[in-house]
């Protein structure tokens, strides 16, 4: 019997040790400790910007594990028993790296590969909306073409591109056309690309990116061989202007931009608006010249003579119903240029609109019916309008109006709007219709003041009615 005992005792200790070997449920029985390995890495790690100060992040489940801690930049911001946790306290359109470990029993395990997400931009009150429909073509010579849909209420447009989604910071040019060529890119290599609307009031949020990848040709950086200036000899008359273009020439397609400058000048009112010399009605000098320099190459210019004449018999040197520099027709001379400008110039037939003037119920004080003072207005109501949160009325789609590089255009007031309409309508210049006109000019709160242009008769009607926008500029 006690052989009996003795062996059943053997066989139940025989088999607790098999158990323990088997399903390492009694370590210490073996080893005398019980040892568990740390949690793998977590995996599929994402982020999502949910407002301008907050990111989601999200990974799978790891299997047995206590706890996770995130990093946000490398530094530990958070414990969560959870796989998902929602970072707070962001600054606004700021990209940040995020990675996340496990812990159990064992302890810590090895840290996630890296993701990176963008939190919203903030929303400036007056900005323009977010350009839509960004595209990103490569043409075979070089370089890569942008272009968008044109956003309402902006003025110009700002690119940004970079070699990843994750990473387009490298800034770009500035542009008040809805397309963009971008040169002096590298050769075969995949670019990302974002844009933005801006105006007075500030910028819109980025776009989403766009990418392309660049041809692989032997060499795309543009190399600019001259620059040549038209007309490369004219006459102006004392406080007259003068438009002048430049073409550079050269190889992969350089870039049409050139700073313009003027030498000679006894006068500092003899400068360049743009594109537009205006020589001052006090200057002295006999010749001028003017200098279009490559922005690409400043080593590459080009040069025109400029004779100043004397205006006798009060002559200008742009004559009532010529065409003007932007492509309209010239509605009024002063005489003189005082003030940054001399001339009133409306806008061609093919940029007038219809709108609301704004501003119902509302007295917008200080804009005025006298010649001259339309540009104010305008700035006036502007200003006025982004307090009653309105948009496409008159005088914002007259400022935001840009094209052939004039971005200067306003509502004319009702004084300017009467020499329009003797000026021009009378003399069937300009295509202008028999219907109304709106002026820049108040009349109260409710009402403003228009010109039906089929017989130049001032009258007031009601500012929330829609009716034909003709923007003009001075200069």
């Amino acid at each position: 019997m006690k052989n009996t005992l003795k062996a059943l005792i053997a066989l139940k200790v025989l088999t607790a040790a098999l158990t323990c070997i088997l399903f390492t449920g009694c370590g210490d029985l073996v080893h005398g400790t019980n040892t568990v390995s740390p949690p793998s890495a977590p995996s599929g790690l994402t982020a999502g910007a949910l407002s301008t100060s907050e990111i989601r992040v999200t990974w799978s489940p790891v299997s047995g594990v206590d706890e996770y801690e995130l990093f946000v930049n490398g530094t530990a911001k958070a414990k969560t028993s959870s796989p998902t946790y929602t970072v707070g306290d962001l600054q606004a359109d700021t990209s940040y790296a995020f990675t996340v470990r496990a812990h159990n029993e064992g302890g810590w395990g090895e840290t996630s590969p890296a993701v990176t997400a963008t939190t919203k931009a903030a929303v400036v009150p007056g900005a323009p909306g977010m350009p839509q429909n960004l595209e990103a073509v490569a043409p075979a010579t070089g370089g890569i073409n942008l272009s968008w849909n044109p956003v309402t209420g902006a003025q110009k447009y700002h690119i940004r591109y970079g070699l990843s989604a994750d990473s387009i910071t490298i800034e770009g040019n500035e542009t008040s056309e809805s397309s963009l060529w971008v040169g002096g890119l590298s050769n075969n290599t995949t670019y990302y690309f974002q844009v933005r609307a801006g105006n007075s009031a500030g910028w819109s949020a980025w776009s989403g990116a766009k990418s392309a990848k660049t041809a692989d040709v032997a060499s795309t950086t543009p190399t600019v061989t001259g620059v040549i200036v038209s007309p490369a000899s004219v006459s102006v008359a004392k406080g007259g202007a003068q438009p002048f273009t430049a073409v550079v020439t050269g190889t992969n397609n350089p870039a049409q931009t050139v700073t313009w400058t003027v030498s000679g000048a006894s006068s500092t009112a003899t400068k360049f608006d743009g594109a537009t010399l205006t020589v001052a009605a006090n200057e002295t000098a006999a010749a001028l010249t003017v200098r279009a320099t490559s922005t690409v190459d400043t080593a590459k210019n080009g040069t025109a003579a400029v004779t100043v004449t004397i205006t006798g018999g009060g002559g200008t040197g742009y004559a009532v119903g010529a065409v003007g520099p932007a492509g309209g027709y010239i509605f009024y001379d002063k005489g003189s240029y005082s003030d940054g400008w001399r001339y009133l110039e409306a806008a061609p037939i093919g940029r007038e609109f219809t709108a609301q003037w704004g501003a119902y119920g509302y007295d917008v004080q200080g804009t005025s019916t006298a010649i001259g003072t339309g540009k104010q207005n305008t700035e006036i109501i502007l200003i006025f309008l982004r307090s009653t949160d309105e948009f496409g009325r008159a005088v914002q789609r007259c400022d935001s109006l840009s094209f052939d590089g004039f971005d200067d255009w306003f509502l004319p007031s009702l004084g300017e709007l009467y020499l329009m309409w003797e000026n021009l309508k009378q003399k069937g210049l300009g295509g202008f219709t028999n219907n109304s006109y709106w002026s820049s000019s108040q009349s109260d709160s409710g009402s403003s003041w228009y010109l039906p242009f089929s017989n130049g008769t001032q009258a007031t009607t009601y500012k929330s009615s829609s009716i034909l926008i003709r923007a003009v500029r001075a200069f």
